[in-house]
């Protein structure tokens, strides 16, 4: 299904013209409250007709109306959230929340230049038996949306950029265009600092989207690696943003509502999937999470209503999220596909996410079932890193163009690139319909594992020759 097909607009996006990672992804965040300042974003649930309106007359600034009109993105004084609660037409409202995505482990996990080709590194593509599916869909006139860190648009492998399309989107703005932004440069340390480049708005500022991009599209004509979908054209949603802390040092930040509204606007231009690899949470407890949760349901709904697929990442603190629900956004939200992440042996990787009837299906992410045998056994097929999932990244935070790294962040985008496959042999199909193509073609992994790795690992090759016949 192509872009043009379901391009359709609203007057709330009339702003959008004219303008992690660690070695575990963004698996772990912290809250870091509300703002102190006098003006407030609001996420505010729809319960009736009028509400844009309503809000306005109450003397709420209206940003955007997303999820068809269900969930409306409104700025105010911090002193009205009881207020917005009482009125008739709002189901319900909650502060914005900004989380700061924190780093677990990240390593040296450079690519040291060899005479071997970058396909025979790449055994996460030769686990799903990718480069035979090429022989049957590369993804070509299909559209996937990165929400993340930004998607560095000058890296070779990913000729495919749209940057037109492709947005900054903080604190509820969009951006577009060329603009300073904050872009890390100690990417090996532990505390970030960063410095103003001039690059267009959707830019990686961290290096996480990029990696996440090449797995999911990078071209077979790059010189480097190739994706699950060479040939689908990329749109990056930057969400993350470095802000300086006064202490020396930055934090990437990621707001509630500019996930919530990328993933609109993924929907509003029509894409055919969007890959979600960071997690916000876990959330604190307390009916404040509970209402976020409410709010991703809205607009992953519909998405799903409007043709667009949703993958996103489970997460990386190693626990059953089905008996011990952390509300990590938006994993655990029905409609997505939630994907964990395996090794080379089929195992789950010992860091990621689980749980049965939560988990849709795993993807390779890297690593193995253990620490030990993850980063410091040479008595395995694959010894660190090679055991990790090698991407691109950017250069000008790198200075190098690829790099090792693992997690639910990098089985996501696996499964992303398999949904484009998918959407170009079969342009139409529900996006449940693409859920369910890829399940039941997944294989059914043996070991104490089966359980906990949904319908089990992918396989692109099995999928792409059913949908074929």
């Amino acid at each position: 299904m192509n872009s043009d097909s379901r391009w359709t607009r609203r007057t709330t996006l009339k702003s959008i013209i004219g303008s992690g990672a660690a070695v575990s992804g963004f698996g772990v965040g912290t809250s870091l409250g509300q703002s102190t300042e006098n003006e407030q974003l609001y996420i505010v649930l729809a319960g009736g007709t009028g509400l844009r309106d309503e809000l306005r007359e109450k003397g709420f600034e209206v940003l955007h109306e997303i999820g068809g009109g269900s969930v409306v993105i409104a700025n105010g004084s911090t002193e009205r959230e009881s207020e917005l609660r009482s009125l008739a037409v709002v189901s319900d409202a909650v502060p914005n929340q900004t989380i700061v995505a924190e780093e677990v482990e990240r390593k040296q996990n450079n690519v040291e230049p060899d005479s071997e080709q970058f396909s025979q590194k790449q055994w996460d593509k030769r686990l799903t038996n990718t480069f035979d599916a090429h022989e049957i869909a590369t993804g070509a006139g299909t559209s996937l949306a990165i929400i993340g860190t930004g998607v560095d648009h000058s890296h070779p492998d990913l000729p495919s950029v749209d940057a037109e399309r492709s947005r900054a989107i903080h604190r509820g703005q969009f951006e577009s265009g060329r603009q300073s932004i904050n872009v890390r440069t100690n990417p090996s340390e532990w505390l970030p600092s960063t410095q103003d480049v001039e690059l267009p708005a959707g830019s990686d500022v961290d290096g996480h989207g990029t990696h996440v991009a090449g797995i999911a599209a990078a071209s077979r004509d790059g010189g480097g690696i190739t994706g699950v979908a060479p040939d689908a054209n990329v749109v990056s949603l930057r969400t993350g943003a470095y802000q300086e802390t006064g202490a020396g040092y930055s934090r990437l930040q990621i707001t509630v509502a500019d996930v919530l509204i990328a993933i609109d606007y993924a929907v509003e231009i029509g894409v055919d999937v969007a890959n979600i690899s960071l997690i916000l949470g876990p959330l604190n407890e307390g009916i404040e999470r509970r209402r976020y949760f409410a709010a991703f349901r809205r607009l992953v709904q519909h998405a799903i209503e409007q043709g667009t697929v949703v993958v996103v990442a489970a997460g990386n603190q190693d626990t059953n999220i089905e008996e011990n629900p952390l509300y990590v956004l938006p994993s655990t939200n029905r409609g997505v596909i939630n994907v964990t992440s395996t090794g080379p042996n089929d195992r789950r990787y010992y860091n990621s996410n689980f749980g049965e009837g939560i988990v849709d299906v795993a993807a390779p992410g890297g690593g193995y079932e253990t620490r030990e045998k993850t980063f410091y056994s040479d008595d395995v097929e694959w010894p660190a890193p090679a055991n990790q999932i090698i991407s691109t990244v950017p250069s000008r935070i790198f200075d190098q163009k690829y790099r090792y790294d693992l997690g639910t962040s990098m089985a996501a985008p696996q499964v992303a690139g398999l949904a484009c496959l998918i959407r170009e042999l079969k342009p139409g199909l529900h996006p449940r319909r693409v859920k369910q193509a890829i399940e039941r073609n997944a294989v059914e992994v043996a070991g104490p594992d089966t359980t906990e790795l949904g319908a089990g690992r992918i396989s692109v090759l099995d999928t792409v020759k059913r949908l074929k016949r």
